[in-house]
């Protein structure tokens, strides 16, 4: 298990009562392995009246890119993530290189992005979230560990059609 925090400033009786706490409570560290839990809210995105569907064919991939993207797919499909599909809709997956040489695997909803109706929520201020935080003493960062390109929004059943990609 590895957890990523940064120990800067603190002193070494802090660093020993720092990982006492994640050692006591490290099933939240924890890599998940399938699909969020259902929840009472699903993820439902609205189109636009009297689209289509993007339905976007294959980029290049060299033939590293390609053993990774379905090795990626495999574990995916393995840990029940994702769902082999025939659907209309298809968005193309590109692959990048990360700082440690492991891949990166993206989808590129582009496309569907623009026929989805947006959601409008207002902003709070800026000045009033510091004023709030005026009085902390510690500031925490907390990566959500998901499986690589796991949406942690649970999709609600009828669009899953809309978030299909392709691969060889």
């Amino acid at each position: 298990m590895e957890v990523k925090a940064s120990l800067e400033g603190c002193n070494k009786e802090q660093k020993q009562q720092l990982e006492k706490l994640v050692e006591a409570y490290k099933e939240v560290f924890q890599e998940p392995k399938g699909l969020p839990l259902k929840r009472e809210v699903e993820h439902k995105r609205k189109l636009l009246p009297k689209y289509t569907l993007p339905n976007i064919g294959l980029y290049h991939q060299s033939l590293l890119e390609a053993d990774e993207v379905n090795r990626q797919l495999q574990q995916l499909l393995e840990q029940g993530v994702i769902r082999q599909s025939a659907s209309p809709c298809g968005s193309s997956i590109v692959i990048v290189p990360k700082k440690d040489g492991s891949w990166r695997m993206c989808i590129d909803y582009r496309a569907l992005n623009k026929i989805t109706i947006k959601n409008r929520y207002p902003l709070p201020q800026i000045d009033d979230l510091l004023d709030q935080l005026e009085q902390a003493k510690y500031f925490t960062g907390p990566e959500v560990r998901i499986p690589p390109n796991a949406d942690e929004r649970r999709r609600h059943l009828e669009d899953f059609f809309q978030n299909t990609t392709r691969s060889l």
